[in-house]
């Protein structure tokens, strides 16, 4: 919701939820992005890259997120034939601007532990020309790697050869 403040001569916005309360007030200039916008972003995102929507949802601050899989979706690391992964990426726009960030679910592995990690976030809160070049450009990088951390397996290996004892992992807990 738009308003103008006759005093001050200045444009601000109201982030309102479903129930009418006032969540915040922001700046005209503020680093929204409207809706429409953020699903041209999106479409380009998922079209460009044949990505399956896997869950639409809003928060309850009334940010959009997009979940998405990858077109290569499930992987393993070499060496760990028990280890299955699925890639994919997660578009929100926020309050902030719009962000998308790699994740990775780990589907199935030896001690049955399921995670969800975000890596190598991308966001832009201006839709001007050259910060939406440095956005795609950013994004390229990622789809050159299916959407997969580049340090993934390296990590994943590292903790998957650390040994630890059922106390050490409680006291970690």
């Amino acid at each position: 919701l738009k308003a103008h403040a006759k005093k001050s001569n200045s444009d601000i916005l109201f982030v309102i939820d479903r129930k009418g309360t006032i969540l915040r007030i922001l700046d005209k200039k503020s680093s929204v992005i409207s809706n429409e916008v953020f699903f041209d972003i999106a479409d380009r995102i998922i079209d460009q890259n044949s990505l399956e929507i896997h869950d639409l949802s809003v928060n309850s601050e009334g940010e959009l997120i997009i979940q998405t899989r990858g077109r290569n979706s499930e992987f393993q690391i070499n060496g760990f034939k028990d280890e299955v992964f699925e890639s994919g990426l997660s578009i929100s726009n926020t309050h902030f601007g719009v962000n998308v960030d790699p994740f990775v679910h780990r589907l199935v592995c030896t001690n049955g532990m399921v995670t969800k990690s975000f890596d190598e976030s991308i966001s832009i809160n201006s839709i001007n020309q050259r910060e939406m070049g440095i956005f795609f450009d950013k994004l390229h990088r990622l789809e050159m790697n299916d959407f997969q951390s580049s340090g993934f397996s390296k990590k994943v290996t590292e903790a998957i050869n650390t040994p630890a004892s059922i106390d050490e992992l409680t006291k970690a807990i």
